[in-house]
């Protein structure tokens, strides 16, 4: 009995990062964990943006971010 992919309950989310989601920031966590730079100058340095680098290191660094 073949079972077609429409049938099919098999869920497609994806969970934690994308692969694709990890090599665009890989260069902008490299730079925050090894230097000094804002934020702000990260994001011009790597063509990222503020918000899009704050959420991903708030969501999937966060361990870079606490005292």
């Amino acid at each position: 009995m073949n079972i077609s992919e429409k049938g099919s309950k098999k869920c497609n989310r994806f969970r934690g990062v994308r692969p694709e989601t990890e090599a665009k920031y890989r260069q902008a966590i490299e730079l925050y964990r090894s230097t000094d730079l804002s934020v702000a100058e990260i994001s011009r340095i790597c063509g990222l943006t503020n918000n899009g680098l704050r959420g991903y290191i708030s969501v999937s660094y966060t361990h870079l971010t606490l005292p």
